[in-house]
């Protein structure tokens, strides 16, 4: 369904470029900390937050041995894909509304565009460490 729209929106939209980026080992390296502030900006139950912080810390169980959790998600747990969505919304989505869109010219080659992304993507990547491989693909 997703697939579907995305492909209607493109095809018959006014779009000028469509940016891929891959995301290397998200769900084991998510930061608690971060993901945790990230949530405080929408919700104001203290109880609701406790209990999220305790299913990140949640640990791990491998051949019978307990291990705490310092980073990532619960990989298999229910909240895991609720919480990466929130993260990258601030991560990643409302980084590239506010930082990147306004720094890209709106009638340009796809040259000096990828070039500009890619320098901000690198400097975005000194900060949050997510970032495996960025593309810029124009059509």
């Amino acid at each position: 369904m997703l697939l579907l729209k995305l492909n209607k929106t493109i095809m018959t939209g006014p779009v000028n470029f469509v940016v891929d980026m891959d995301i290397s080992k998200f769900f084991d390296t998510v930061d608690h900390k971060r993901l945790m502030e990230c949530l405080k900006q929408r919700i104001v139950d203290p109880s609701l937050l406790q209990l999220i912080g305790r299913f990140l810390k949640s640990g791990i169980m491998e051949e019978g041995k307990y291990f705490e959790t310092e980073m990532g998600t619960p990989q298999g747990g229910i909240l895991s894909p609720v919480l990466a969505n929130v993260y990258l919304h601030y991560a990643l989505d409302k980084w590239f509304e506010d930082e990147v869109k306004p720094q890209l010219p709106r009638f340009c080659t796809a040259y000096p565009i990828c070039r500009r992304l890619c320098r901000m993507l690198r400097e975005r990547n000194r900060s949050q460490s997510i970032w495996r491989r960025s593309e810029a693909t124009y059509g």
